[in-house]
């Protein structure tokens, strides 16, 4: 196990130490169904249909967000995560109250007219 003299252990630092010291072993992390319903470990995870993103295609009805197996069933979704650079995406899959708000200052936070405003008050 390597030593850092700052910082912690997450759950990628042991993913990548057990990569190391196991590299021809593969494990799946799927969470088995509750109630029939999922919980979706990422959104690039190879059991469902995926979306022009190349991510689980996620669908609302009714303020339900359900996803399709590859063998066509469709399941009730109770949780995604998203990690690295699909945290950019929680943004889409908010749907609760205030979603249109969550948008805006997502979209305000990465414009450019954000940067440009910061600059002239002296902020980097």
């Amino acid at each position: 196990m390597l030593q850092h003299e700052i910082g912690g252990v997450s759950d990628i630092t042991l993913f990548d130490e057990y990569e190391q010291v196991y590299p021809n072993c593969s494990f799946n992390f799927e969470i088995s169904r509750v109630n029939g319903m999922v919980f979706i470990n990422s959104l690039d995870s190879p059991y469902y249909k995926k979306d022009n993103n190349n991510y689980v295609d996620v669908k609302w009805v009714k303020g339900v967000p359900y996803a399709t197996q590859l063998n066509g069933e469709r399941v009730t979704i109770i949780g995604v995560h998203c990690f690295g650079l699909q945290k950019t995406y929680i943004r889409k899959l908010y749907k609760g109250k205030n979603w249109f708000a969550v948008r805006l200052v997502y979209f305000w936070k990465i414009s450019v007219f954000k940067m440009i405003f910061d600059r002239i008050r002296g902020r980097r």
